[in-house]
């Protein structure tokens, strides 16, 4: 890597926000290896009869694909896919180690993340600007780095690139005043025509050149191109975000319509340590039945897409993705018993995977002959599903024996992560210290937790924060996290709820930096040790009674910080980034399953 190269491009990152070189100039024989492959994709693409029509059609100002860039052909028209690894070498050009250490110092971070590799045309459209094609700044970020490469000859007349220097965020700007917080960068982001007639077009820079030149920028500044006069223009792109520094995820979910890595093909695993830059662009090919945020449903559907994809909607089942074949999808709650979904899905070569969490009939709910039974599940469909997701390991063997005994369906044991909303929560003083309080749901017939209402009538419990009807008691549900908290869950022993029902409680008590008195559920005894100080021997009134006045005795002492550094401990393991770990376990078991 040329040292002195690098140092020069930060530099005028850092003061102008662009660079412009040649892929010669940068990366040698190398570059020029990248640059003839990429070339000869592009002439593929234009020798392309679908992409010539396009071209016509933008000529004549007619807008085929319902978009503001109508004037825009990617690569996915040409391939009737995504891009991956293994195509014309894009890849390969924003993977090299120059590129890669210039994100790494420009973005200050060890892990920059790579996204919306793309190959594009632009051509000749209507007389006046539409999309991108007017000043704007991108909104990943307060720093970002995009990287683009003109693949034929680019005059005043072909839509050059234009950038406005020192406009990129905190930059020594008119418009931005010094400032640098994502408020004010946003509220500028488009500024008024006559703002750009004075400060945007007689101060922007225009980057004429020829095949191989390349423009490295902070998108954060006034930028605009693609204005196409005379013939076309084809480019190529890639972008470079500090995933810390991202501020509107949803602009840069993953979209597999233009990049595809298959995370399990001989192409990514022999990138090796470069692999994690791809974070962006990792594929799954999981999709859900339930979507959202809030409760179980929303947790284990609409949160896992937003850890995977940045979007909350991007892998829930919807429209635009219902007809997908080949895909492993996860089937939560009242979609279980869906047979025209399940039988389509399974038409359509899709593996099924029903997650049991929260999925119940309350119909045949009877507190007094559950007892180690399933009599609150639901009718099980099992000959729709090729495998199921349980949350505890003594449950996987009462499942074999209890609901499917097909022995060559896997069942994956998946904890309940924290949400975390909780762990952002403001800490708050009480005048009391230890601080008791009860928070989740009670379940039917307070089932779910013992005592509530009497430890509250007691005085034992000073807050209760339960949730009715899926809606937040007392308005207290996402208000603070108290200082010295302790939170309890009290099951009775062989219940349903003891032996089935996920460890959310105590996840969600070590998010909120609170300890926990609590019955050894199974879903617990996973995740915590024996020994921990607060476990309750019985559900009985008095002995909970005792177990409250423990804790108080015992307030910052040994058993205090014990419980508290095993609690640390369940807050790692069962955090999304380590339950994600386990939904790519699932995709790699099918995925070796079908090899």
């Amino acid at each position: 890597m040329n040292k002195e190269k690098l140092n020069e491009v930060l530099h005028d990152l850092n003061t102008i926000g662009y660079y412009k070189t040649n892929i010669v100039d940068l990366l040698g024989d190398t570059g020029i290896d990248n640059f003839n492959e990429i070339s000869s994709f592009f002439d593929e693409m234009l020798s392309n009869p679908t992409i010539n029509h396009r071209l016509e059609t933008i000529q004549q100002g007619i807008n085929t694909i319902g978009k503001d860039k109508y004037y825009e052909i990617t690569h996915q028209e040409h391939l009737e896919r995504a891009l991956n690894i293994s195509d014309g070498g894009l890849f390969n050009l924003y993977m090299n180690d120059f590129f890669i250490d210039l994100a790494k110092k420009y973005l200050e971070t060890d892990k920059p993340e790579l996204y919306n590799v793309l190959f594009f045309i632009h051509g000749k459209g209507l007389p006046e600007r539409s999309g991108s094609q007017k000043w704007h700044r991108d909104l990943e970020g307060l720093k970002i780095l995009k990287i683009f490469m003109y693949c034929t000859e680019v005059g005043p007349e072909n839509g050059p690139l234009e950038y406005v220097p020192k406009s990129f965020c905190g930059g020594d700007f008119p418009i931005n005043k010094g400032r640098n917080t994502w408020d004010d960068y946003y509220a500028s982001r488009i500024v008024s025509p006559e703002m750009e007639k004075q400060y945007c077009d007689p101060n922007a820079v225009t980057f004429t050149g020829s095949p191989g030149d390349i423009i490295i920028c902070n998108n954060t500044g006034f930028h605009r191109g693609g204005f196409i006069k005379e013939g076309f223009r084809c480019m190529t792109h890639a972008l470079y975000v500090n995933a810390d520094a991202t501020h509107s995820p949803k602009d840069i979910n993953y979209d597999e319509n233009v990049n595809f890595v298959d995370i399990n093909s001989q192409e990514y695993k022999d990138l090796g340590e470069k692999q994690k830059y791809l974070k962006m662009l990792n594929p799954t090919n999981l999709r859900f039945s339930y979507g959202g945020i809030n409760d179980s449903g929303g947790m284990r559907g609409g949160q896992i897409s937003n850890k995977l994809t940045n979007s909350f909607e991007k892998l829930i089942l919807n429209n635009q993705n219902i007809n997908d074949k080949n895909k492993i999808v996860i089937i939560l709650k009242e979609w279980a018993s869906n047979i025209e979904l399940l039988q389509h899905l399974k038409n359509n070569g899709n593996k099924i995977l029903l997650d049991v969490i929260d999925w119940l009939d309350v119909d045949k709910y009877n507190p007094q002959n559950n007892i180690n039974n399933p009599n609150f599940f639901p009718d099980l469909l099992k000959e729709y599903y090729d495998g199921y997701i349980i949350n505890n390991s003594k449950m996987k063997e009462w499942w074999y024996e209890n609901m499917d005994n097909d022995l060559k369906k896997p069942v994956f044991i998946i904890p309940h992560h924290w949400d975390e909303r909780f762990a952002h929560l403001p800490l708050a003083e009480y005048s009391q210290q230890p601080y008791f309080y009860y928070l989740g749901y009670r379940g039917h017939e307070d089932q779910n937790c013992f005592h509530v209402q009497k430890l509250l009538d007691n005085n034992l419990l000073l807050d209760d924060r339960s949730q009715t009807n899926g809606a937040p008691g007392n308005n207290r549900y996402f208000q603070d996290r108290p200082v010295n908290g302790v939170q309890i869950n009290i099951r009775k022993e062989g219940s349903w709820e003891y032996c089935f029902k996920p460890a959310t409680k105590l996840s969600i008590a070590a998010a909120m930096n609170s300890v926990m008195i609590t019955t050894y559920d199974w879903s617990i005894q996973d995740i915590l040790p024996e020994d921990y100080p607060y476990l309750l021997k019985s559900t009985d009134y008095k002995e909970v009674e005792k177990m409250f006045q423990y804790v108080k005795d015992t307030f910052e002492k040994e058993e205090w910080f014990k419980a508290k550094q095993m609690l640390n401990q369940v807050k790692e393991k069962t955090s999304l980034d380590e339950i994600i770990k386990l939904y790519l376990e699932i995709e790699k078991y099918f995925t070796n399953e079908k090899s």
